[in-house]
């Protein structure tokens, strides 16, 4: 997201502005850790940017100073932007999904805008303690299953900026694993 007065467009442009300012531009940042904070790093990582945080005690407190400009640009959840964006307060150049959003459908995903390598999800999942039976865990999944494909909850989740999408235990397993590789390269980019 940028300020909705920002002279960048897309991604791209965005990208070719923050190389040639003659000082790091700044970004919103929700606090060390967070996924906002994790993307902006990631995003520096491989667009090869110099940026430079802004730290706020989560996203909707930066949005303020994103649209006043006080800084170039932040990494929103949905959910916060939205409102925003609809009104042309601010302006989203991509979506950080691999997929574009429902609310959103005109904004291209990151991927598209170039840098496919950027990707981050805020995600939430079941877990039930080791041990628990088998037959509590199909029946567990079978009900989650069902309500993940269930109209008002994917209707729910597209207004509140997310969206469902049932994983089986052993993809669950494997997605959270990956994800944790990566979030861990990043982490380790960021040390250097």
């Amino acid at each position: 997201m940028v300020p909705a007065n920002s002279p960048a467009k897309s991604v791209k442009d965005f990208v070719a502005m923050a190389k040639k300012a003659p000082k790091p531009l700044q970004f919103g940042d929700g606090g060390s850790g967070s996924t906002q904070n994790m993307a902006n790093e990631m995003f520096k990582i491989v667009a090869d940017i110099p940026l430079e945080a802004v730290t706020y005690k989560g996203a909707p407190p930066m949005v303020p100073d994103l649209i006043n400009g006080a800084f170039s640009m932040a990494i929103l959840p949905s959910s916060v932007a939205y409102p925003h964006i609809k009104s042309g307060a601010i302006r989203a150049l991509a979506n950080i999904n691999s997929t574009r959003s429902a609310q959103l459908p005109d904004v291209p995903t990151i991927a598209e805008a170039g840098f496919p390598e950027v990707t981050a999800l805020s995600w939430y999942g079941f877990h039930v303690p080791a041990g628990t039976s088998p037959e509590v865990i199909r029946k567990l999944d079978t009900a989650l299953q069902k309500a993940t494909a269930a109209p008002e909850t994917k209707e729910r989740l597209v207004n509140a900026g997310g969206e469902g999408a049932y994983m089986n235990t052993a993809d669950f397993a494997a997605f959270i694993k990956a994800d944790a590789v990566r979030w861990e390269r990043v982490a380790k980019a960021i040390r250097k």
